[in-house]
């Protein structure tokens, strides 16, 4: 019979849904799309972004009994740092209580949470009860890896980074994944639309597309200006005054006047100054488009605006860095878990399939995948299919590949 050696519990609050249990020096664990380890530390993804959690730890000399009663479960390796402390609980700040794990070495982890999946990733309810999070440590003298267990059990989809669940969140899904958003992001005026598209969810006219863009637009701003009074015509950079005309912020508007002269030029406008001209722009690159609604023009994003490159001139180098931000629209956190995995393989080089590891991660074939590619394009994995002879009949889930940290493959 295993026995419960010690116990702490801690309640906090966090942003950005971060929750951790980590010896001091830890680099930190990626979450994935509920939680990963690396020696020295445990890293969990809670299901809102301002979550209240509360996180009990517990040292066992053995195995725990089964658990009942717990919506996510998973279990992961841990390696004891030797001399780095107990495994401290906390949030987007750490508290100042720890799980001794003094002479542990390696061990396992099981971890349990329930309260996860209520809400979307944004929302927020006031005098909401706490996430409930049960961490269980033992030691695993067979150094066994993150394969080894139960597949992963999720109660619903990963907090952030949903499926399309509606036509317009697909359609603006689309610009992610054509390499749209990460080239636009940082242009002045895009934040502002791109919000007020996601809040709207059904055709605006410009005037209300403006309206609804320009505060975002302003608060995103060092420096908010005076709200013009048609919203169309609200200047995309401030007017410094003589106070604010430091060297940083004067660099920063000469930047983006040069950036919005050159999408100007490409998409045939004399220039880009005000969010109406802005607005104008992506209807001319094509990622919005008009229909026509009881005698009014209104704008709808465009499900299929084309890859960025195909419209526009892009040099290879930053269609690099577009590339593995179209990866990460659908596929970053089922990569840092395959990531995760291959950091705990001996000789960080793991042999199995795309089915055991969607198997093991609750996850599909097809997302493994885009994981896998995502983390070629990051340099963090390489991926190769092992020679069988025969193979050509195998489901390409099926496909037995070698995939190693870092670098090529051979």
């Amino acid at each position: 019979m295993a026995s419960l050696l010690s116990a702490v519990s801690a309640e906090f609050s966090t942003d950005f849904g971060i929750l951790s249990a980590a010896q001091s020096g830890c680099g930190g664990a990626g979450a994935g799309g509920f939680v990963g380890s690396l020696p020295g530390c445990v890293a969990g993804l809670c299901g809102t972004k301002y979550a209240d959690v509360l996180v009990r730890a517990e040292r066992w000399d053995a195995r725990p009994p089964q658990q009942l009663g717990w919506e996510d479960g998973d279990e992961l390796p841990l390696e004891v740092l030797p001399g780095a402390g107990s495994l401290v609980l906390g949030g987007f700040d750490q508290t100042d209580v720890g799980l001794d794990v003094d002479g542990l070495g390696r061990a396992r982890v099981l971890v349990f949470a329930r309260g996860r999946q209520r809400y979307g990733y944004s929302d927020f309810r006031e005098g909401m009860s706490p996430e409930e999070w049960l961490l269980q440590v033992f030691p695993d003298p067979d150094a066994q890896d993150a394969l080894a267990g139960d597949p992963r059990r999720l109660a619903g989809q990963a907090p952030f980074g949903p499926l399309p669940k509606t036509g317009w969140f697909a359609a603006r899904h689309a610009w992610a994944q054509t390499g749209w958003h990460d080239y636009l992001y940082t242009m002045p005026g895009f934040y502002g639309v791109d919000i007020a598209l996601s809040s709207a969810g059904h055709p605006l006219s410009r005037l209300e597309l403006a309206a609804k863009a320009v505060p975002l637009h302003n608060g995103q701003t060092y420096f908010q200006g005076t709200p013009h009074q048609d919203p169309l015509a609200q200047p995309l950079q401030p007017t410094l005054t003589p106070e604010q005309q430091n060297p940083m912020r004067l660099e920063s508007v000469r930047t983006n006047a040069q950036r919005l002269a050159d999408l100007a030029a490409q998409v045939g406008l004399p220039e880009i100054t005000v969010m109406g001209h802005f607005i104008q722009a992506l209807e001319n690159l094509g990622l919005l488009l008009v229909m026509r609604r009881k005698g009014e023009d209104l704008l709808v994003p465009n499900p299929c605006p084309g890859m960025v490159w195909d419209v526009l001139d892009i040099p290879e180098q930053v269609r690099d860095r577009i590339r593995v931000q179209i990866g990460y629209a659908d596929f970053r956190q089922v990569a840092e878990d395959l990531d995760n995995i291959v950091g705990w393989a001996r000789d960080l080089t793991l042999t199995t399939t795309p089915r055991t590891l969607a198997t093991r991660l609750a996850v599909t074939v097809d997302e493994v995948r885009g994981g896998l590619d995502l983390l070629a394009l990051n340099k963090r994995a390489s991926h190769l299919p092992l020679l069988q002879d025969g193979n050509d009949d195998l489901d390409q889930g099926d496909v037995v590949l070698v995939i190693r940290r870092g670098g090529a493959g051979t």
